[in-house]
């Protein structure tokens, strides 16, 4: 009885995920590739686990390999704690593999609309990576003659998403290079209990909303990450607009302390006209946040309009919930780190 024989991969990891442009192929063509490195590739017969092999066996059954097709294979991604999968279809790049401490790297071919397709549905969460290799192989001669090998064999390898990449490194590598943009990320300071101690009584009202709506809008950014349809954004846009509902009024009741401490005290504004010039820059905060309510209002929600009562139907994109949200998500920490420059400078 011939005993069926096999190519495993010991000890494989991720190395990189990225884009790469072919610069000589018109049109011209955007590959993604999986880069893996692997410590050994030994020869398996029928069910054997490779983690059974006494370490004299492995050293026997390690090979070199020549990879004669890999049409079954695939590159696999989905979101963070999602359970929707992404398969993309791609081959093994190179011929010939070494036995020990090897790469082997699977590349798919894109169009740059796929990409962008792929980073929509991915919707800015960090990435798990897995791959599913499917490729007809032959060891080296001297192994197909040692170990009776007549015929090309398999070899499998299935990962189950223990890798991750990074948001920012996905956009690093994979989505600038095919938009051209610079992406660039920002850091949001959530105010701690600690911090709110130390906020003077004066201000403690605005410092509590602020950090209360704060909170929710982070709420609203975890739902916009699952978000797909109509409806789903209208409620993104609906989250947002409560957790900028009353703020702007919070901000008018106690603007006299806002200007005369976030920004005469601190000397952001100086001179004869300085408290004039803080009032109307603390309106303009008051301005965008109540714009920002607005523009939720109008876009979020199927409504008739003041004056003329004509009605309308609104249909908001992801592009729209974002803008919104993430203008609100800017506002509101601004208005916290003015705090906190404050707090942190008088105590």
């Amino acid at each position: 009885m011939v005993m069926v024989m096999s190519i495993n991969l010991k000890d494989i990891k991720l190395e990189k995920l990225e884009v790469e442009k072919d610069k000589i192929t018109y049109p011209k063509e955007l590959r993604l590739i999986l880069r893996l490195r692997y410590q050994r590739a030994i020869l398996i017969r029928g069910n054997e686990n490779i983690y059974t092999l006494s370490q004299e066996e492995i050293e026997e059954r390690t090979t070199g390999f020549y990879v004669l097709s890999s049409e079954d294979s695939y590159i696999k991604l989905k979101k963070e704690h999602s359970n929707e999968e992404i398969r993309i279809k791609a081959q093994v790049k190179d011929v010939w593999h070494r036995g020990t401490n090897g790469i082997i790297e699977l590349v798919a071919k894109f169009k740059p609309e796929e990409i962008c397709e792929i980073d929509e549905k991915l919707c800015e969460h960090d990435v798990e990576v897995g791959w599913d290799i499917n490729a007809l192989c032959f060891p080296t001669e001297e192994k197909m003659k040692k170990f009776g090998i007549i015929c090309p064999i398999w070899l499998h390898e299935y990962s189950h998403y223990q890798f991750k990449v990074s948001r920012k490194d996905f956009v690093e590598n994979i989505v600038k290079p095919v938009d051209g943009l610079q992406r660039k990320f920002i850091e949001i300071t959530l105010p701690t209990e600690d911090f709110l101690d130390k906020v003077p009584p004066d201000l403690k009202p605005i410092a509590k909303a602020l950090k209360e709506k704060l909170e929710f809008l982070i709420e609203a950014l975890k739902e916009l990450t699952e978000a797909k349809t109509t409806k789903d954004y209208r409620n993104v846009l609906t989250h947002t607009r409560l957790a900028e509902d009353q703020l702007s009024g919070k901000i008018g009741s106690i603007m006299n302390d806002l200007i005369s401490k976030l920004y005469l005290e601190l000397g952001t504004f100086e001179g004869e006209a300085g408290e004039d010039q803080a009032k109307r820059f603390v309106g303009s905060l008051r301005s965008i946040l109540g714009s920002l309510e607005d523009m939720c209002g109008n876009i979020a929600m199927h409504s008739t309009r003041k004056g003329d009562r004509k009605t309308y139907k609104a249909y908001p994109e992801r592009i729209d919930a974002q803008y919104i949200l993430y203008a609100s998500i800017l506002t509101v920490d601004y208005i916290i780190k003015r705090l906190r420059k404050y707090v942190i400078e008088r105590s």
